[in-house]
């Protein structure tokens, strides 16, 4: 049984099967938005006739969301409204989450003896099942209270007693790699 979030991703990352993804910056999206001189009025026009015409459509990004929420109301509204129209309020999946995608498949390819290939459903995923799932809006005031600062320092008292913690830092990757 699918869950409503699988389904409504699925008919969103349907409507982009034969369209092209444009990445646009934060940068971008405000200066395009807010029409800041002709040729952003110009590029808006455009992107908003290539979406209409089913060519194109232009995903977010966490960093891109992450900062409209830094903007006040007023400055955020215009850029948000634009977001919205061109695209599908879907956003990248995170790096890790691709690359962890693109492990399995090559892992299912080897026992299999296909070749698997990422899709639309690997890269994309709605704004809020992405917000919901994976993106957390926190930030860590001491570092050092990271659940890899305290394996590290575990490791340095009890392998390196003397060894300052960038030294073990080091240790513990190439003790990962070999």
């Amino acid at each position: 049984m699918h869950q409503i979030s699988e389904i409504y991703n699925h008919e969103a990352l349907s409507r982009i099967t034969n369209r092209e993804a444009i990445f646009l910056d934060t940068n971008m999206w405000n200066k395009i938005s807010r029409e800041e001189n002709d040729l952003f009025k110009s590029i808006k026009l455009h992107l908003k006739q290539l979406f209409e015409c089913g060519k194109i459509f232009c995903p977010l990004s966490k960093d891109t969301f992450r900062e409209l929420l830094k903007q006040n109301y007023e400055s955020a509204k215009p850029v948000s409204e634009f977001m919205d129209s061109i695209s599908f309020s879907l956003c990248f999946r995170s790096p890790n989450e691709i690359f962890d995608i693109e492990i399995e498949l090559l892992i299912a390819g080897v026992i299999d003896g296909q070749n698997y290939q990422l899709n639309h459903t690997h890269i994309y995923l709605q704004i809020s099942g992405f917000i919901s799932s994976k993106f957390q809006l926190k930030y860590n005031h001491d570092p050092r209270n990271t659940e890899l600062d305290r394996k590290i320092r575990e490791f340095s008292s009890s392998t390196i007693p003397k060894a300052n913690q960038a030294d073990a830092f080091a240790v513990c990757c190439l003790h990962s790699i070999t």
